[in-house]
């Protein structure tokens, strides 16, 4: 492995045990309001994607609203990180 490859993984190496340092991890999770972004899924439908979202130890956060073409809920993952699944209406 040449030196600026064995370089690189190592400073990787290194950010990876400072953030996962850095993330508590609660049961059941807490959403992390003030992440860099919220990603979003298109469902077939809310119901089932909410289930499984419980399932896997993640959980649903407030209320189903609707957007133009969809209904739109926001869930958290075991991690607490916030995620938005979307279906649609027409």
């Amino acid at each position: 492995m040449a030196a600026s490859t064995l370089a690189q993984n190592s400073a990787l190496a290194s950010f990876v045990r400072y953030a996962t340092r850095k993330v508590d991890i609660e049961v059941p999770p807490v959403a992390r309001e003030e992440q860099a972004i919220k990603p979003f899924f298109t469902v077939v439908t809310l119901a089932v994607a909410e289930r499984v979202v419980e399932e896997l130890g993640g959980r649903t956060l407030g209320q189903v609203w609707p957007g133009p073409g969809m209904r739109v809920r926001n869930v958290c993952d075991p991690e607490g990180n916030i995620v938005q699944l979307r279906e649609s209406t027409e």
